[in-house]
């Protein structure tokens, strides 16, 4: 008779985390082995499975893995009776949970089990957008595996695997070229994760051209009279779009990511000054708080303005840009698909949740603040690295210029 169980190893480190053991007994012999998932203790219910809370849809994936390895561990246990009239090794039994056997060298094994669900481990809720872009990772290969008959492991990393993932992703997808950089970007951090580990020595992921370069794209910011325009938008009659508008505008006058706008409330601010922890970096910033949005904050109080998601903001605040005529005409040039596309776009169909930190740090520098008073709020740790990411065209800087020169 077999018997198997899933329970709780309590982690040194963090008492918040466990490892999930397998416990197998099939007499006279029992096992225990580590699955190597580390999750929230307190996600753990009696039925020894996972709560699947909205703050972690990860669970559903980890039960799914559980409820799989405890399907195989039976039908290895049945096969082996049936075949040597003895129940199997413990070897055996870890080969199928990739604590050893080939699918420890399994590249999608490897991703999936540490960077989708290990990572918990680390003592600290992981954000769901970095959970999101390893799980995407997987996602496309192990479609790549289906179509070309791969088992990647890490020995085949090599120049053919890279040549036929670029075939995948940028002939079979028609992915933009910005978007097969971030996949490969996100690929060698896994591969160097894994060789750190001891796992691997294979070492082209190194090469210079394993990353493909990215593209330099139209990366538009607001000027302050176009900020204005979109804060005299009477937009009362429009909740949806007059709370996008408000929340837009505090990351256009404090330079703070789209996920810490909500946090600029009266908690927060005393004496025109606003500090916040960053969900990004998890560190401190203290901010001046601009008088262009004095009034929106107030409003708010503390509540702070609405928090949305990424996706639906980008396409709120686009209607909001056209209807206070942010117009102007933009050539964009982009490789999809191997091909390079380039359309003429108006302005308000560029603006994106990103635009409100270029613009922040964009205007401030054309009002003369200097790089180091601006990259104290921004984050940027250089000013080589800051003074790529504004936006100051050719006119811009001779209007600086010329403003410098009369005093």
């Amino acid at each position: 008779m077999l018997f198997i169980s899933f329970v709780l190893r309590a982690s040194k480190a963090d008492k918040n985390f466990s490892t999930v053991i397998i416990n197998i007994q099939s007499k006279p012999e029992r096992f225990r082995l580590s699955t190597g998932i580390k999750i929230l203790s307190k996600h753990w219910t009696e039925r020894q499975r996972l709560k699947v809370p909205r703050s972690h849809p990860e669970n559903q994936e980890i039960n799914e893995l559980l409820n799989s390895w405890e399907s195989k561990i039976r039908a290895l246990y049945h096969r082996e009776l049936k075949i040597s009239g003895r129940p199997p090794s413990k070897k055996a039994y870890s080969g199928l949970i990739n604590s050893s056997g080939e699918d420890a060298d399994s590249v999608l094994v490897y991703i999936k089990k540490v960077f989708c669900q290990k990572r918990l481990s680390q003592g600290r809720i992981i954000s769901q957008a970095s959970l999101l872009k390893f799980k995407t990772l997987a996602h496309h290969l192990q479609k790549f595996q289906e179509s070309y008959g791969y088992q990647l492991t890490w020995a085949r990393i090599d120049s053919k695997f890279k040549q036929d993932l670029d075939q995948y992703f940028f002939q079979d997808c028609e992915l933009a070229a910005n978007t097969g950089n971030r996949y490969y970007k996100h690929l060698k951090q896994v591969i160097k994760h894994a060789q750190n580990e001891g796992l691997h020595t294979n070492t082209y992921f190194q090469h210079s051209d394993f990353v493909p370069p990215a593209e330099s794209l139209v990366k538009v910011f607001l000027n302050e009279a176009e900020l204005q325009r979109m804060a005299d938008l009477d937009l009362e009659k429009n909740e949806r779009l007059g709370k996008v508008r408000d929340a837009f505008l505090v990351g256009c006058w404090t330079g703070l990511r789209h996920s810490d706008w909500h946090k600029v409330t009266s908690a927060t601010i005393k004496g025109h000054v606003i500090r916040v922890i960053q969900t990004k970096t998890r560190k401190p910033v203290i901010l001046p708080l601009a008088p262009e949005i004095e009034t929106i904050v107030q409003a708010y109080g503390a509540q702070g303005v609405n928090k949305i998601s990424n996706q639906k903001l980008n396409d709120y605040i686009k209607e909001v840009a056209q209807l206070a005529q942010i117009d102007d005409l933009f050539i964009t040039s982009v490789t999809k698909g191997g091909h390079l596309i380039t359309e003429q776009r108006q302005k308000w169909e560029l603006v994106t949740s990103h635009t409100a930190r270029r613009s922040f740090a964009t205007n401030m520098y054309l009002r003369n603040y200097t790089p180091l008073e601006i990259m104290s709020a921004t984050g940027h740790k250089t000013e080589s690295e800051f003074l790529k990411y504004i936006n100051v065209g050719a006119l811009e800087r001779a209007q600086k210029l010329a403003a410098k020169m009369r005093g």
